[in-house]
Order: C-alpha cells, then sequence, then structure tokens
C-alpha cells in the first residue's frame, strides 16, 4: 500500500500540525471491521489465491484492502496523538 496515492494523500492530511483529540483518537482505536466483513474478505481472500476471483470480487477485495490501509494510517496516527497528550497540572493525568 506503500505506492497507494490515495493513502499517502490521507497520510499527508492526517500529517497536520495538531494530533487528533484524545476523545477522537480513543475512538478511532475502537474502530474495526464487524465480523460480516472480516468473514467477506477472509472468503475474497481465499478465491484470490486460488485464482477464482471475478473482476467484481477482485474490484471488491481491493476496495476492502484500501480501506483497511486507510484505518491502519489512522490508527497509527490515534496511537501517536494519545502518547503526547499533555498531562493536566502536570501530575502524569491526560488532559481532559
Amino acid at each position: 500500500m506503500a505506492d497507494d496515492p490515495v493513502l499517502a494523500i490521507w497520510d499527508r492530511l492526517l500529517s497536520a500540525p495538531h494530533p487528533l483529540p484524545a476523545g477522537l483518537a480513543s475512538y478511532v482505536l475502537r474502530l474495526g471491521f464487524p465480523d460480516s466483513d472480516r468473514d467477506r474478505m477472509g472468503d475474497l481472500s481465499e478465491k484470490a489465491q486460488t485464482g477464482s476471483l471475478s473482476d467484481d470480487e477482485r474490484g471488491e477485495l481491493e476496495a476492502y484492502c484500501h480501506a483497511a490501509a486507510f484505518l491502519s494510517v489512522l490508527q497509527s496516527k490515534a496511537r501517536v496523538a494519545l502518547r503526547t497528550v499533555p498531562t493536566a497540572a502536570g501530575n502524569g493525568a491526560p488532559a481532559a
């Protein structure tokens, strides 16, 4: 996915000078694909390995790959944002 220009644009956009707010970052880290999508990705992946994907299925699998890569970048940015949250009154507790 490193060659994906769309992902590169999102990465630059999310690298703005201000980190994600802590509440948003926490929410982003809870995001994930529902079981039905995980099952579908598994089915498509198996078909890809056997070479039996239709063109439509290939497009669907590519869309899942793009979405997963974007979510990965977003969650990485969220983890960084939570590590760099300023402390409240210097007591080590995250700021509200």
